[in-house]
């Protein structure tokens, strides 16, 4: 504005180039943080499905090793149980005794 033609300018008219500033720098600030924590979750979040995906493939690896362990390599029947007989169940007592004697 010409000063001349109207003369001094009031107060607030003289802030509003100081509070425009302010007001931009603030919603940069608010863009920026924005972005850097969306760009954060996004990290996170391909981490989180790396991992899923790494669990998985070793979950999917790691079966077939432990049915080799539960299953035998021979034909087990319950014939092959009762040829043991009966079983019988000693005290801790009677055991240690026949260990000591075997000395």
């Amino acid at each position: 504005m010409n000063t001349k033609k109207y003369g001094k300018l009031p107060k607030s008219q003289k802030c509003r180039g100081a509070v425009l500033v302010e007001v931009l720098m603030a919603t940069f600030i608010f863009i920026s943080s924005s972005a850097f924590l969306f760009s954060a979750f996004n990290k996170s979040s391909t981490l989180l499905v790396a991992i899923q995906e790494h669990q998985q493939r070793y979950l999917a690896s790691r079966m077939p090793k432990e049915r080799e362990f539960i299953t035998a390599p021979y034909d087990q029947q319950w014939n092959d149980v009762t040829k043991l007989g009966a079983l019988k169940l000693e005290g801790t007592s009677t055991f240690t005794n026949k260990t000591n004697n075997i000395r």
